[in-house]
């Protein structure tokens, strides 16, 4: 990220680009480390834990939708799309790119594979 931010800031990657490059790393690279990522052998406690992350994920988002709704109504936020925006960017966050190689890093490949199956 902060080389594209560097190149950017200097002139050498423009609007045009940087979405080349979104689209780049949308439609190819990330698919690949997805792919790249199951290539291990499967072990019965991946299963497991892949259900109990499931269980785990889905209460998270069922209490950030709770507490969007609480937060973002219509006394406080009176602008639907406005209050729309806040509900649904407070419940589902973008932290697929750089979360990939923290997770990798931190847990290795079992982590990985739990998050891109989620």
């Amino acid at each position: 990220m902060a080389v594209g931010y560097a190149l950017a800031k200097k002139g050498v990657i423009d609007k045009k680009g940087s979405d080349q490059m979104t689209t780049l790393l949308s439609y190819v690279v990330l698919p690949c480390a997805i792919l790249y990522s199951f290539q291990m052998k499967f072990l019965s406690s991946m299963l497991r834990n892949f259900l109990i992350m499931c269980v785990i994920t889905f209460g998270i988002h069922v209490f950030s939708i709770l507490v969007s709704t609480m937060i973002f109504n219509k006394k406080f936020v009176p602008e639907d799309q406005k209050r729309c925006v806040l509900r649904f960017s407070s419940t589902y966050s973008n932290c697929g790119f750089m979360g990939f190689p923290l997770l990798e890093s931190l847990g290795g490949e079992q982590w990985t594979v739990l998050w891109l199956s989620l």
